[in-house]
């Protein structure tokens, strides 16, 4: 174990698999005492079980965040294992599969819930602790898919992680001199389970691996280092962002992508 963040509380929001999993993986691992959250108690369990079988501390909160009582009662759990949270990541959210076509207020409505809103109440949960010690790290989870909306694919799911980048912009000016900083990490495609599983049952990759169809699904959706991400190359990002290195950097929004977009 590193001792960077030794001492210091995470809560990571959405952490009981995928990118969450390997975040509070790498908070754990930098000496962070790290509060794991999903909304399914085993699934979040073996990933603070797995944090603590390699030297690492870890609790468990579950519960819903798309409600202001059920998150209260989240955020309440946390604070039973750890005095304080110093260190929030909001990774909880979920894209849907909606296109303009079936895109009603209310399909918006509900990816605002789980992308923007989650992550509104948790800071508040949080945040005031934080500006009264004078130290904190808040780092949102977006998507390129703000910064690039494809035609016609979730645009419920874009709007609510562009809404994520202005919250970040609009807080980190806000909390600036407090000691706290708050950025974005916006990540493009990721080898998550739920992604993978999506790509391979797609009847022209019937019968091929992983390894073989990779780097054509790289090349389809435009990322020019030849291969997806991983979950741990975004981890390394939010680790280096609320660790000594990130202390002089907050409102800013980090695209990990490998070259999906190359924009200034």
């Amino acid at each position: 174990m590193a001792s960077t963040l030794a001492g210091r509380t995470a809560f990571v929001s959405g952490s009981s698999s995928g990118i969450g999993a390997a975040i509070a993986a790498e908070l754990a691992r930098q000496g962070a005492v790290v509060v794991v959250h999903g909304r399914d108690g085993t699934r979040a369990e073996a990933v603070a079980a797995a944090i603590r079988a390699t030297g690492g501390s870890a609790h468990v909160a579950i519960g819903d965040l798309t409600d202001d009582a059920a998150a209260g009662r989240v955020a309440e759990q946390a604070l039973g294992h750890v005095a304080a949270i110093e260190i929030l990541v909001n990774v909880a959210g979920g894209a849907g599969n909606e296109g303009w076509s079936n895109s009603s207020a209310q399909v918006f409505e509900e990816s605002f819930q789980t992308n923007l809103a989650s992550a509104v109440r948790l800071i508040n949960a949080f945040l005031p602790e934080m500006r009264r010690q004078r130290w904190g790290r808040i780092v949102q989870i977006g998507s390129i898919a703000a910064q690039r909306p494809m035609p016609d694919q979730v645009p419920a799911y874009c709007a609510a992680k562009a809404g994520l980048a202005a919250l970040t912009s609009s807080l980190a000016m806000t909390v600036a001199g407090e000691g706290v900083t708050v950025n974005t990490v916006s990540p493009g495609y990721i080898v998550t389970p739920l992604l993978k599983d999506y790509f391979m049952a797609m009847p022209e990759n019937a019968g091929r691996d992983w390894a073989e169809i990779e780097p054509a699904i790289a090349e389809m959706v435009g990322v020019r280092l030849g291969r997806l991400g991983r979950p741990e190359e975004v981890a390394a990002m939010v680790g280096f962002l609320v660790g000594p290195g990130g202390d002089w950097i907050t409102g800013s929004n980090f695209r990990i992508d490998g070259g999906n977009l190359c924009a200034a």
